[in-house]
């Protein structure tokens, strides 16, 4: 995915966004960073392999609980209509709903024969080769993986997941994901902690990664069938100085970063390449291992896995910044979205900044990266 174009939408009455191989997104409270993944979302919690376009959009279910149509239609619309122009390459599909009721908890496209009349348009107008993607673009979709802010701490058990390689937004299959997959050998060198390794597999690699950003910690998971549950151990120390113990005795950080490792880490090692989705991978984590995985992060971008990262930390980015520097992933793959709340409705405004290849910001977002010089400004 390249552009979004949001029209109509919650906090956006009109809105670009540009997304790269790894797109941060950070800024204000409320100024509709959340409103771009939740635009994501609806589309993720509404595909359909059966058909070739998304012809309504579902308001709750699992990924994304948004009300009904009064709630997501922006206040001061001037037509009761939400659109999104979804770019895959040169290509653009136009997903246009009317709100005939606002209180409708789904919406429908305007007119399902118009529809397919418009989008059998659309497709004339196409370069070649794109016309069998964007007629798929549900599969896009079906490709991504969503881990929210709101994932689970630690617990003594886990549940069991049907899907393959899916960790939940929660994280709350990420035992069980480990343990099933834990053997296989990831194939894609480039994430390999250790790039001079001829393979390694999907635990070796977690817990790799999992010491380097919390200083030794390392884990191991089980199931238990009869139950269907599935079983996270931990311990804090790299050389077995500590047996693994239940992940309440243990780090909290541990149990929030490491359905982002999961999936990130199986993402890279699909057949196709997926999309990962991570609201504040942060979440109780010290500022050195914010650092740490966000360059983790960056060399996951780098493997070919699309990451859209929303974050309130300056540490995640500043470790993109020193991977940029240090050639872990090129700058021009990377985009920095900068949300700022406008003072009245609609008047929200998002702002590329742009990294050059040494990582150095050519502008700094106010209250963000200088906020620590402003405190200490301010207690003088």
């Amino acid at each position: 995915m390249k552009k979004i174009i949001i029209k109509n939408f919650k906090c956006f009455e009109d809105q670009e966004i540009e997304f790269r191989g790894l797109t941060i997104l950070a800024g204000a409270n409320g100024s509709g960073k959340s409103t771009v993944i939740q635009s994501i979302l609806l589309f993720l919690q509404s595909k359909n392999s059966k058909q070739g376009f998304i012809d309504s959009l579902i308001l709750n279910d699992y990924f994304i609980e948004a009300g009904i149509a009064s709630d997501i239609l922006f206040e001061n619309a001037k037509e009761d209509f939400i659109s999104f122009e979804i770019f895959f390459d040169e290509a653009s599909l136009l997903y246009r709903y009317s709100i005939i009721n606002r209180d409708d908890r789904i919406l429908y496209s305007e007119d399902s024969k118009q529809f397919y009349d418009g989008l059998k348009k659309q497709i004339k107008k196409m370069p070649d080769g794109l016309m069998e993607r964007v007629m798929r673009v549900n599969v896009e979709f079906m490709s991504t993986d969503f881990i929210s802010a709101d994932r689970f701490g630690p617990k003594l058990t886990y549940k069991i997941n049907n899907e393959d390689t899916k960790v939940g937004k929660f994280g709350e299959f990420t035992p069980y994901i480990i343990d099933k997959h834990k053997s296989d050998i990831l194939y894609n060198p480039k994430v390999y902690f250790d790039e001079s390794k001829s393979s390694s597999s999907l635990l070796s690699e977690v817990n790799n990664w999992l010491s380097y950003i919390l200083d030794g910690v390392k884990i191991d998971t089980s199931v238990l069938e009869n139950a269907n549950l599935s079983i996270l151990k931990i311990t804090n120390y790299s050389q077995a100085e500590l047996d693994f113990k239940s992940p309440i005795h243990m780090p909290y950080g541990a149990s929030y970063v490491l359905p982002i490792i999961v999936s990130c880490l199986l993402n890279s090692s699909a057949t196709a390449h997926g999309k990962v989705i991570i609201e504040n991978p942060e979440a109780h984590l010290h500022p050195s291992a914010q650092s740490k995985l966000g360059q983790f992060i960056a060399k996951i971008a780098n493997s070919g896995v699309q990451i859209i990262l929303e974050t309130h930390s300056d540490h995640i980015i500043n470790g993109i910044r020193i991977a940029i520097k240090h050639g872990i992933i090129e700058n021009q793959h990377v985009i920095f979205n900068s949300f700022s709340k406008g003072e009245k409705l609609g008047e929200n405004t998002v702002e590329e900044i742009l990294i050059d290849e040494n990582g150095k910001l050519n502008k700094w977002p106010k209250g963000f990266f200088d906020q620590y010089e402003n405190d200490m400004l301010e207690l003088l």
